[in-house]
């Protein structure tokens, strides 16, 4: 299992503040989309909250496989969860 940081670290109402995530059950749609859960982790390793994402539209032919794509698409969509 790889871990990825975080670019804003995300901070929860039960203060836990979490910087790293791994992205697991990837499920492939051709030419449709591609769904996942991003699980994400505390600084010293400790198993957060996980979050199921859709990538459809532009952004999964943007991502053509890229992993760098996918990670940095997966690090936006944790940013928009509200935190309070």
């Amino acid at each position: 299992m790889s871990l990825f940081p975080i670019s804003q670290p995300i901070t929860t109402t039960e203060i836990n503040t979490y910087v790293n995530f791994t992205v697991h059950n990837l499920v492939i749609t051709p030419f449709v989309q591609a769904t996942m859960i991003a699980q994400c982790f505390t600084a010293d390793g400790k198993i957060g909250f996980s979050q199921y994402l859709v990538m459809s539209g532009d952004d999964y032919q943007r991502w053509g496989g890229d992993d760098d794509y996918l990670i940095n698409w997966v690090n936006a969509q944790l940013q928009k969860i509200p935190t309070a």
